[in-house]
């Protein structure tokens, strides 16, 4: 078999767990750097990420060389992540477990009077920085919000606001606290699903465990859980 031949094989063992990889092949923010019948080597062009795939943590051994050239890794087991983590000595601050959960309906009807959803430019960084406490770089802010974040205006004012990561996986939701229980976020997030439905890829997002109001609302929108978590390790920061 040829590695692209490997790749899809591989990939498609799950259609949850490596909707990330696939998404990030077929919209060309990753190339496949290394692929055999064990696992799937995929690098995120314009970050210095590796996203791996791996049937146990022999492959992820076998090929440690190729990864200790990166700056992050996304694994996709707990096996292989336990195993980067006590290889690199990975700090638990970065070393993130997340559940990846991806939706496969049609495009979703928004039907919210009094809210508008629009594109948030670089002079609303400062209350995006203010008001996501997930993400404390200003620099990684300014990158996705020039990659495309979205506010909600409820009645003219900004209440919530939602985004991607740099792997491609929707993020950034937040919802002030005086405009929740409107069906702002469910809102946001069918904006987000729809924009990735239109480009003919799988909406998808990864909530942190332990985030349980994350996971339920992603089992509204009708989101389905992948069987093994995704981690994200940073071994020299």
């Amino acid at each position: 078999m040829s590695e692209n031949a490997y790749v899809d094989e591989f990939l498609n063992r799950d259609r949850v767990q490596y909707v990330d990889m696939r998404n990030a092949l077929k919209s060309g923010k990753a190339s496949m750097f290394y692929a055999d019948e064990h696992g799937v080597i995929l690098m995120l062009k314009k970050d210095n990420i590796a996203m791996l795939a791996a049937d146990s943590a022999e492959f992820v051994k076998a090929h440690i060389d190729i990864l200790e050239k990166y700056d992050g890794i996304i694994a996709h087991s707990m096996e292989t992540a336990e195993f980067l983590r006590d290889h690199f000595n990975i700090d638990e601050k970065y070393f993130e477990c997340c559940m990846q959960m991806a939706y496969f309906g049609g495009p979703i009807e928004i039907d919210r009077p009094n809210l508008e959803i629009k594109r948030l430019r670089m002079k609303d960084l400062d209350y995006v920085h203010k008001h996501y406490h997930r993400v404390e770089e200003l620099d990684y802010i300014k990158y996705r919000l020039r990659a495309g974040m979205y506010g909600a205006y409820y009645c003219g004012e900004l209440a919530g606001f939602i985004g991607t990561h740099s792997d491609g996986s929707i993020g950034f939701l937040e919802v002030l606290p005086e405009y929740r229980r409107k069906g702002i976020g469910s809102a946001l997030e069918a904006f987000m699903f729809n924009k990735y439905l239109s480009k003919g890829l799988t909406p998808y997002g990864q909530v942190v465990m332990g985030n349980e109001g994350s996971v339920q609302l992603q089992k509204h929108m009708n989101c389905v859980a992948a069987p093994d978590i995704v981690a994200w390790l940073f071994p020299e920061v």
